[in-house]
């Protein structure tokens, strides 16, 4: 990592839509801790500037991990999720039913839980709720949150606009934790948006399902985003030859407290790149691509140092005479069902000064 001529600066590909927003993303983190920063592409490295002298990424994101994330419960509704979950584990252990409305209520809260806004603390300060740009999202969450069970039916479509890779299955939170909790690894690397890892979801926020039909000894995993085209651009099955997600392996393993080895079914794994999910989720709630046709977006760098406030304004292609190389990439469905998406590497577009 070089840290020369200026603050600091990492590598970055311009050519992978999730690395040009993990920038984006870093840039909007680094303002927000030290208001004087600025970022500009150069070359094959994204650089920041106006920082303490001794600002790093590896900094940051420490100072991120302190503030850390909070879901959309307040602490009531999570102490309630959190008794409801204990109550259905007794039913279950006592092999009685569980209430239909407190199974209603659980779930209700466990979803709002993980595909709300997230909040970052002070002294970033930010309020991540960009996915929820469609309407019909934002009802839902406002439904929840007054425990009404009528939705408002009309639907406003968000699809094409927002470049939304999540589906409804898919859990916000809970895979921004997860790739969270590995950023420092990651930024310990002199390539931190090359490190990849499996992503495993915090012990605290379970799936409200999955954790009570899990087998003992079984540790979980967290699907990403798919914001990098490194993971997004092989996801279909068609480029597999299978659907991966339908797949299990067979996996010796402790089982816990017992400390007998057995063997288990468990689903098959594969790395993510967490930086990347987890800055480009940061990048896109201020940085959005230009919409240039059905679900393919264009962006732009620029290499001149510009605040968050200005930058994004380059970043959509809108700001002139900064510089910078232009781009367009598709945000893919990568499943048969055309639900989930993946941003698919970029092409470029053009070379040289905006005009």
């Amino acid at each position: 990592m070089n840290t020369s001529g200026y603050s600091f600066s990492v590598p970055v590909d311009c050519a992978n839509p999730g690395q040009f927003f993990a920038c984006c993303g870093l840039l909007e983190l680094a303002h927000r801790l030290w208001p004087n920063a600025e970022g500009h592409f150069s070359d094959d490295r994204f650089e920041i500037s106006g920082t303490p002298q001794d600002a790093s990424p590896l900094i940051l994101i420490r100072r991120l991990t302190e503030a850390g994330l909070q879901g959309a419960l307040t602490p009531e509704e999570k102490a309630e999720l959190d008794e409801l979950q204990l109550l259905k584990r007794r039913a279950k252990k006592e092999e009685r039913p569980f209430p239909e409305d407190q199974e209603s209520r659980r779930k209700g809260l466990g979803k709002l839980l993980r595909s709300g806004p997230i909040l970052i603390g002070s002294p970033f300060d930010l309020h991540l709720n960009w996915w929820e740009t469609d309407q019909e999202d934002a009802q839902k969450t406002r439904a929840k949150k007054t425990r009404r069970t009528s939705i408002p039916s009309s639907k406003q479509a968000d699809g094409d606009n927002v470049p939304k890779t999540l589906a409804g299955s898919m859990q916000v939170y809970r895979i921004a934790a997860a790739a969270l909790a590995e950023c420092e690894k990651a930024f310990a690397e002199p390539y931190p948006f090359e490190y990849a890892c499996v992503l495993r979801p915090a012990d605290e926020e379970d799936d409200e399902d999955e954790d009570i039909e899990e087998d003992e000894g079984t540790v979980e995993k967290a699907e990403p985003f798919y914001f990098d085209s490194a993971r997004a651009s092989s996801a279909h099955p068609l480029d597999q030859g299978f659907s991966a997600n339908k797949l299990s392996v067979l996996r010796e393993g402790s089982a816990q407290g017992s400390g007998k080895v057995k063997a288990r079914w468990v689903k098959m794994e594969s790395a993510a790149y967490p930086a990347v999910e987890f800055l480009a989720l940061i990048g896109l709630q201020r940085f959005r691509p230009k919409p240039v046709g059905s679900r393919v977006f264009a962006y732009r760098t620029w290499t001149v140092p510009l605040p968050p406030i200005v930058a994004a304004t380059a970043a959509c292609g809108a700001l002139p005479g900064v510089g910078g190389e232009a781009y367009r990439f598709e945000n893919a469905f990568r499943t048969d069902q055309r639900k989930q998406k993946g941003f698919l590497p970029a092409i470029r577009d053009s070379e040289g000064e905006t005009s």
